[in-house]
C-alpha cells in the first residue's frame, strides 16, 4: 500500500522531499500535517523525533506518493493561477 517505513537516520523534510514528492516551499505546512496524521510515528509528537521502523502514511490531498519531482505538489495557501491561451 502506499506509506513509507521510517529509517534509522531519517528526517522528516528528506522523506517529505524524497519519498512523498512534496515541494520545498510547502514543507512547513506537511510537516504539521504528517505528524497529526501519524502520531504513532514520533516520540511526543515531535517533528523532530521521527521512530525507526513506524509507517508514515501520507495525508489526504499529499497522493500521489513518489510524486514527479517535476511537478512538485502546489503549496497550500497559494493555488496555481489558471493560464489562459488566446488566439489559435
Amino acid at each position: 500500500g502506499t506509506g513509507y517505513t521510517v529509517q534509522r537516520g531519517d528526517t522528516l523534510n528528506r522523506v517529505l522531499l524524497r519519498q512523498f514528492g512534496v515541494a520545498p516551499q510547502a514543507l512547513k505546512v506537511w510537516r504539521a500535517q504528517v505528524v497529526a496524521h501519524n502520531p504513532s510515528a514520533f516520540k511526543g509528537r515531535n517533528p523532530n523525533q521521527l521512530i525507526p521502523g513506524r509507517r508514515l502514511q501520507a495525508p489526504p490531498g499529499m497522493a500521489p506518493l513518489h510524486a514527479n519531482p517535476a511537478t512538485p505538489l502546489p503549496t497550500p495557501e497559494r493555488p496555481r493561477a489558471a493560464i489562459y491561451y488566446y488566439g489559435h
